[in-house]
């Protein structure tokens, strides 16, 4: 008995593992302490978060950066981890970690 196909993810967006709200529209909440993502690509990527004191904490396949501009590496997929200590009272009474806004590539200068 064969296995049915399974489609990969399209490569042109974060894929978000346990660890993260739904995106809200204004932003996608962090559920857990620890929040994993998938990106593909070369490069770099730059998190922007909303305002938010939480210290924070990222690695990019499992070696810590300072961040909010991430190194990834050679082209293909790379686990991105955002860390905080605790979470903190946000919208409809859920705890949550940092709100991230936006995830930008930086294309290497030889990918155009």
């Amino acid at each position: 008995m064969s296995r049915p196909a399974v489609a990969a993810p399209p490569t042109n967006k974060p894929v978000f593992c346990q660890g993260w709200y739904g995106n809200t529209g204004m932003g996608q909440f962090m559920s857990e302490t620890h929040a994993p993502f998938w990106v593909y690509g070369s490069g770099k990527v730059k998190l922007t978060f909303a305002p938010s004191n939480l210290k924070r904490n990222f690695t990019v396949d499992e070696r810590l950066q300072p961040g909010p501009i991430l190194e990834l590496g050679k082209r293909g997929w790379h686990v991105v981890t955002v860390d905080v200590p605790h979470l903190v009272p946000g919208p409809n009474g859920k705890k949550v970690g940092l709100n991230l806004l936006s995830i930008t590539r930086i294309p290497r200068s030889n990918e155009g």
